[in-house]
């Protein structure tokens, strides 16, 4: 019989077969290690950019985080994927977006060779030259050691057409590491 108030024997097991399978799908993977890594996240996001489905890369991604809040990878995949979704519907919003993410990024890998890439080309793109320059020189002297910096200053140099700048930079970058592929 039941009494006001409480709930009936078939409402109660439905109720702990919900919080059983709950602990099941959220609790169980993360005890036994079967829960996905900020890696995986990130690895799921970026096959998502590549195909064009950036709204769902952009949920991998902020899963990536919610595993891993410093990862950096994960910062620098949702930079450039409101970088791209800024490009293609000219939203400053994305790109506002795009370059707060590239320096949280930077928070946490200073030398991340993909973000200072990708936040210079934005701030390039977006009519700041100068800025781009000045961000890739101050990589470069905090750096000296690193020829990273003065690779990617060439690359900057040699979109803009100025090759002969380009030039000094990579021989700057070979002085540095002489065995640097790039």
């Amino acid at each position: 019989m039941d009494y006001p108030g409480t709930i009936s024997r078939k409402s109660f097991t439905v109720v702990m077969h919900r919080l059983l399978l709950w602990a099941m799908i959220t609790v169980l993977p993360l005890l036994t290690g079967c829960g996905i890594t900020a890696n995986g996240w990130n690895s799921e996001g970026v096959k998502l950019y590549e195909a064009g489905h950036f709204p769902e890369a952009i949920e991998r991604f902020q899963y990536a985080l919610g595993t891993d809040g410093q990862n950096a990878d994960a910062y620098y995949n949702l930079a450039v994927t409101y970088h791209q979704m800024g490009l293609r519907s000219n939203d400053q919003g994305f790109l506002t977006e795009s370059e707060a993410l590239y320096n949280r990024c930077l928070d946490f890998d200073g030398d991340h060779t993909d973000c200072h890439r990708g936040l210079a080309v934005l701030l390039a793109q977006t009519d700041r030259q100068d800025k781009a320059v000045a961000l890739l020189n101050n990589w470069a002297q905090d750096k000296p050691h690193m020829s990273a910096p003065r690779v990617e200053l060439a690359r900057l140099h040699q979109e803009w057409g100025d090759t002969q700048t380009a030039r000094l930079q990579l021989e700057k970058a070979c002085s540095i590491d002489k065995n640097d592929a790039r």
